[in-house]
């Protein structure tokens, strides 16, 4: 079994420059990193916050959030399968 070989990717989140080290695809990286640019600069937009690191902050609750709602509904979603069988 072949293992992915980490590398180093290049993307831009908010004007800065970064330099991530990912087994990932380098599309999947830039992908996450648009998503992640986008929903900054959405929550920067709305806030009126200018701070990068506060706004970065603010995208990291939100995500978190979503994650843990998509969780939930996948539990119950498992819970409700497994009642039916």
């Amino acid at each position: 079994m072949e293992k992915n070989i980490a590398r180093r990717i290049k993307v831009t989140i908010a004007g800065e420059l970064y330099t991530l080290l990912s087994d990932e695809s380098e599309d999947q990286v830039q992908s996450a990193a648009d998503e992640v640019d986008i929903l900054m600069g959405d929550i920067a937009r709305r806030s009126g916050i200018i701070d990068t690191r506060k706004v970065a902050v603010l995208a990291a609750l939100q995500c978190v959030s979503q994650k843990r709602m998509v969780e939930k509904k996948l539990l119950s979603s498992i819970d409700t399968l497994i009642d039916s069988i």
